[in-house]
């Protein structure tokens, strides 16, 4: 499986609901020289989406509160149909319940969500050496 984009540039998916916080987190990432290979405000749409890809993103960014499939949901679901994918939950929210069920449920982390993407970069950095490491 191919993991890396052009020029070897780190590849992220991101599933959130919020359009806006979206927009800004994948111009962010962007700037940082991370390859964004898409974008979809719910998880089933994430989902159909991966499923249609010959080469999929090193790192999936999920939501936990969406319409239609919440970040739970998907994050089973990747895990196990996508097994090496990285993946990051990323929310609001704020409870040590809700962060250790979604890293029980398969995520590899959870990053708070913040207007700054500073922890969330370095978080995707560390998370795709991992991915070399698998290939």
């Amino acid at each position: 499986m191919n993991f890396k984009g052009a020029n070897n540039l780190i590849t992220v998916a991101i599933i959130d609901d919020d359009a806006f916080y979206s927009k800004i987190i994948t111009m962010q990432l962007q700037r940082a020289g991370m390859k964004i290979m898409l974008t979809a405000d719910n998880g089933l749409l994430g989902i159909t989406q991966l499923k249609a890809m010959s080469t999929h993103p090193q790192i999936v960014i999920v939501d936990i509160e969406m319409p239609v499939m919440n970040g739970f949901e998907v994050v089973r679901y990747l895990k196990q149909a996508w097994p090496y994918l990285q993946i990051i939950a990323h929310s609001s929210l704020t409870s040590d319940d809700v962060h250790k069920q979604i890293i029980k449920d398969g995520a590899d982390t959870f990053v708070q969500k913040q207007p700054n993407a500073t922890k969330l970069i370095d978080t995707i950095k560390t998370l795709s050496s991992k991915c070399g490491r698998l290939l």
